[in-house]
């Protein structure tokens, strides 16, 4: 292989690499998120429907109390019973920049 096409293509698969690495951190992010969201709820005894703020959840997320964006992705709680979700700020992976992740 050619030094010029064997560089292409190692560039090539860090970028897949790199998307990858942040999509899987989005979703490690939204992981804790959901697990903090039902901690709480169960805690304070919320019902499918209550409304959760990032707020009421930082003391479930860690010495931080917040979600480190890894791509400048906007975390959005929803209500108890409806998993969280980040929006994209730029796109990421074949989504566009203001759609939104959700757990698989």
């Amino acid at each position: 292989m050619e030094p010029a096409k064997s560089r292409r293509g190692a560039v090539f698969a860090a970028t897949q690499a790199d998307r990858s690495n942040t999509n899987n951190a989005i979703l490690n992010n939204l992981r804790q998120l959901d697990a903090a969201k039902q901690q709480w709820a169960i805690e304070k005894r919320k019902q499918n429907g209550d409304a959760a703020t990032m707020d009421d959840l930082k003391p479930y997320l860690g010495p931080k109390g917040i979600i480190e964006p890894v791509a400048g992705e906007e975390y959005l709680v929803h209500p108890v019973g409806t998993p969280p979700t980040a929006r994209l700020a730029q796109d990421l992976g074949g989504q566009k920049a203001g759609s939104e992740i959700s757990l698989p």
